[in-house]
């Protein structure tokens, strides 16, 4: 599907190979679902299970982290299917010993509702499949599809000669493929080509026109049945579909907590941990863009009056306030929500019960330095007025040794302080600096 890769998530100073772990496409396409909406696909590809080199918690713990990403799980074996492909999906029956739904330990029914909400659809895909499948019918055998097959036959075998263990396992592996998982399908894909020639080229890509016509009807079925079974990812509890930074999210938290021994994933929690990761960005980035316009604005017109600070706080608190309501609709836990939005609140302002006396908040201090910039303008400005046009008079009146009416002037004084000056502190300067510079 695509060439270009790089490792999910990896410890430092670790080496990769290209067939281990787990990988992600660095290119995504968009994909329209059958009710009509669109969702962004990420394809993720994995090492296979059992691998020569890892052990059985390596492949416990990749099963599990690939479950709990995935909204579509593609599990793929080659050719007729042996006891040890059976053991290896067997995985699936550990999931509930690794998972858990809610904060408390449910029943297993409960456990598998819990799942299968937010578990992938299940498809698996028995590869290079030279022969038909048939099951008994009477005395005939009948040739029945590979679903068909896998769910009577190869999940759930009594053979006489399968040992008794062999049939039990078969068919708890099929009970839990078929509660845990929303939706189970299973599928084969017949050799690419029956010519050794071309097979021997597959790695390097042989061209369309060598392959088999029934490989290609194959891989259009593949295609058109992952779309069937393709949904949006959900992660619990409130989350919703889980977006790009969800995504990386999760995997932080999934991968912490499956690297320590013992410790048990709690889709709930982590869920939950998540979100509240995501709440804290939304409002932190909702914060600094009321900060950022208030302070463009702060900068630019204080000292001011203070109803044009209250003007402006509301355009933009309103503002910050619809983009996080926005960038958070896809959260369900309204409690929650409320929550955030009253941090941000408090963060901005918090008013006295009569709704005019702020205490607290990034608002405070906007207010506080209006009043020192109003303090500190309006001084200048009745020192500068007074210096202006009344220094002068007095001045001549003392070296002309004859008295001067001054009152033309203080009306002036009066006139322009009360036109130019700016701020809560307007009335203040003028008490205790203008009416005491005319009376001196």
């Amino acid at each position: 599907m695509t060439t270009k890769c790089v490792p999910l998530c990896y410890p430092d100073n670790f080496k990769w190979d290209k067939h281990e772990g787990i990988w992600m496409s660095t290119e995504v396409f968009k994909k329209t679902l059958e009710n009509g909406e669109e969702v962004t696909v990420v394809v993720l590809d994995t090492e296979g299970l059992g691998a020569y080199d890892a052990n059985n918690q390596d492949d416990v713990h990749l099963f599990t982290l690939i479950c709990l990403l995935s909204s579509v799980l593609v599990y793929n074996c080659r050719g007729t299917m042996t006891s040890e492909d059976i053991t290896k999906l067997g995985l699936v029956g550990t999931l509930d010993k690794v998972i858990r739904g809610k904060e408390v330990r449910v029943t297993d029914e409960s456990q598998a509702k819990d799942f299968r909400k937010f578990f992938p659809n299940f498809l698996w895909v028995i590869r290079d499949v030279t022969l038909a499948c048939a099951l008994p019918r009477g005395s005939k055998l009948v040739e029945v599809g590979m679903h068909e097959y896998v769910l009577k036959e190869v999940l759930n075998s009594e053979d006489a000669d399968c040992e008794r263990d062999n049939i039990k396992e078969r068919n708890r592996l099929r009970t839990v493929l078929l509660t845990s998982f929303p939706a189970f399908y299973s599928m084969k894909l017949p050799l690419p080509a029956t010519k050794p020639s071309v097979m021997a080229v597959m790695d390097r890509g042989a061209t369309r026109n060598r392959l088999s016509q029934t490989f290609l009807d194959g891989v259009d079925e593949f295609v058109s049945r992952c779309g069937s079974l393709m949904k949006p990812k959900k992660a619990w509890p409130y989350i919703g579909n889980i977006t790009g930074c969800h995504f990386a999210g999760l995997i932080r938290q999934y991968v912490y907590e499956l690297a320590v021994d013992g410790t048990e994933i709690c889709m709930q929690t982590v869920g939950k941990r998540v979100m509240e990761e995501t709440l804290d960005e939304m409002e932190q980035n909702a914060f600094v863009e009321y900060c950022n316009n208030m302070g463009k604005f702060a900068q630019s017109a204080l000292p001011c009056p203070d109803h044009e600070i209250f003007k402006k706080h509301n355009d933009y608190f309103f503002k910050a306030m619809k983009n996080f309501k926005k960038n958070s609709k896809y959260i369900n836990d309204v409690d929650l929500l409320n929550q955030y939005r009253k941090n941000f609140e408090e963060r901005i302002c918090i008013f006295a019960k009569d709704h005019h006396v702020i205490i607290a908040g990034y608002l405070k201090g906007i207010f506080e330095d209006n009043v020192q910039k109003s303090d500190a303008f309006c001084k200048q400005l009745a020192m500068d007025l007074v210096k202006q046009k009344l220094d002068p008079l007095i001045s001549s009146s003392a070296g002309s040794g004859s008295p001067v009416d001054l009152n033309t002037e203080i009306q002036l004084v009066e006139k322009l302080y009360k036109e130019q000056a700016r701020g809560p502190q307007v009335l203040h300067v003028y008490k205790t600096v203008v009416l005491v510079s005319l009376i001196k």
